[in-house]
């Protein structure tokens, strides 16, 4: 994960990337996928299950464009992966 904390938490914009390439760009609440954002798969077989819009409690609730929402949280996690390295050296 890149981006915004509160209390150890993903908190506010970022991006969580798991291990088999799955990524969810967009915005977190407490520790979960909450609000907008998108979430993307890295297997081709699965792209077509790629969803963007509205989450609830890691659930997409319903589908919407959110294209501003998706680029603000790719900012904010360079911008948190660049400051890991800065504090790294």
């Amino acid at each position: 994960y890149d981006g915004e904390f509160n209390q150890g938490l993903y908190h506010g914009l970022g991006v969580f990337t798991r291990c088999d390439g799955m990524k969810y760009e967009g915005e977190f609440q407490d520790g979960k996928v909450y609000g907008f954002g998108c979430l993307k798969f890295s297997n081709k077989t699965q792209k077509s299950l790629n969803s963007e819009g509205f989450f609830e409690d890691n659930k997409l609730s319903r589908h919407e464009t959110c294209t501003d929402i998706i680029q603000k949280a790719i900012k904010i996690a360079e911008h948190a992966k660049a400051e890991q390295k800065t504090n790294q050296t």
